[in-house]
């Protein structure tokens, strides 16, 4: 009877720490990296989660405070252009607060981030700056022909863009969806220029693109012509507007 006892409590004391083990919660990495699975899955509401449960049970300012803001910034990217969202105060806007959150953590804690990591925020506020400038501009009364009118915020967020574009590395692709590459930077940054009136840069950044040897317009291109290379440029090599 006493060993039928003996064994009885084993079995309970064994079952509550399985238990125990069941819901106790795992590192941050982990919550992470399922993010980003899913991100790359294009289960995007899924990867919010992950990437807030990393936030929620980590130290403010730690490494997965950062990891987790980096990924819940380009989960909110892709999520608003999937759903191809117009309204600014949405996705895109809460994508830049997160984004902004990994950057402050970036420059004010003493955490040492790999070097993807680091690209993919510079990336993402790159990115993240000229696709807000756009809905905001495309809600207000800001835009106008000749960009004359471009409101005070619409032109920082399209000058910050180029800056940020200025910390990522020129072999930059980005690991979570490979089509993403610098050359996608390279564009983005063309565009900017265009739209603050800055078309000699324009020219500039063009010329550097790096197909663009392969387009039409390579042997003519001047700040006449920038906007419709900009176009051959994004549309690989054929401008759907230009005619024959």
């Amino acid at each position: 009877m006493n060993n039928r006892l003996i064994y009885i409590s084993v079995l309970i004391l064994w079952g509550c720490e399985i238990f125990e083990e069941k819901t106790t919660l795992l590192p941050g990495d982990y919550y992470i990296e399922d993010g980003w699975q899913a991100f790359t899955s294009q289960k995007y509401d899924e990867a919010e989660s992950y990437f807030m449960i990393a936030i929620e049970t980590n130290e403010e300012g730690s490494i997965y405070h950062f990891e987790s803001s980096v990924g819940l910034g380009w989960t909110h990217l892709y999520k608003a252009f999937y759903l191809n969202e117009i309204n600014p105060d949405e996705l895109v806007k809460s994508s830049g607060n997160h984004l902004n959150t990994a950057i402050s953590i970036l420059v004010s804690h003493d955490i040492s981030p790999d070097i993807n990591s680091e690209m993919n925020l510079y990336a993402g506020l790159t990115y993240q700056h000229s696709y807000w400038a756009k809905q905001i501009a495309a809600n207000g009364i800001y835009w106008e022909t000749e960009n004359v009118a471009l409101s005070d915020t619409i032109r920082y967020l399209y000058q910050a863009s180029i800056n940020y574009s200025k910390e990522i590395s020129t072999d930059f692709i980005f690991q979570y969806d490979s089509t993403f590459t610098y050359n996608n930077i390279t564009l983005i940054i063309i565009e900017n220029y265009i739209l603050i009136g800055d078309i000699d840069n324009a020219v500039s950044q063009l010329i550097e693109y790096e197909e663009f040897s392969n387009f039409k317009c390579s042997e003519t291109i001047n700040t006449s012509s920038i906007i419709a290379c900009l176009c051959e440029a994004t549309n690989n090599g054929t401008c759907p507007f230009q005619q024959e």
